[in-house]
């Protein structure tokens, strides 16, 4: 049976409003990114708006400092250059809205690695390669193979 307005009226109102705050954060964060990639202070905008500004130094990529999803930010925003810091700006997974401005990157090296370091890293590489290898060969199966699909039997 098909819901009446009445019976959906809260639904739609409250995902309508929360497609609008998306939309107003999104374009605030664009906003303070352009502002920071421009070299122009933001402390002013996000003071007035009531925001948070967290600063962190030498984060790792398995850092739990910041938060699974602003660590996965600064680690795929495009490096420094020439000294001039990178703001991005993303919609979480929570549907907040980030920025994140990375000033500065330590580039790893191996001779710095600890010998635990070296096999935890050589652990996870051969794991990912293995996940790669197997999801290669479950495409590879999943395309040769004659598949039929019963919908009228699926519930």
């Amino acid at each position: 049976r098909t819901k009446t307005l009445d019976e959906v009226k809260a639904e739609v109102t409250l995902a309508l409003r929360s497609k609008k705050a998306r939309e107003a954060a999104k374009a605030i964060g664009d906003e303070l990114v352009a502002k920071m990639n421009a070299g122009e202070s933001i402390e002013q905008k996000v003071a007035g708006l009531g925001l948070e500004w967290k600063t962190a130094e030498n984060i790792r990529r398995n850092s739990a400092e910041l938060g699974f999803d602003l660590t996965r930010m600064a680690f795929k925003a495009p490096k420094p250059i020439d000294g001039k810091a990178i703001a991005i700006g993303e919609e979480m997974l929570s549907g907040d809205y980030a920025v994140v401005q990375v000033t500065n990157v330590t580039e790893a090296s191996l001779n710095e690695l600890s010998e635990a370091e070296r096999k935890q890293a050589e652990a996870r590489i051969q794991r990912v390669m293995g996940d790669a290898a197997y999801s290669a060969l479950v495409k590879a199966a999943r395309e040769k193979a004659d598949i039929v699909k019963y919908e009228d039997r699926i519930q």
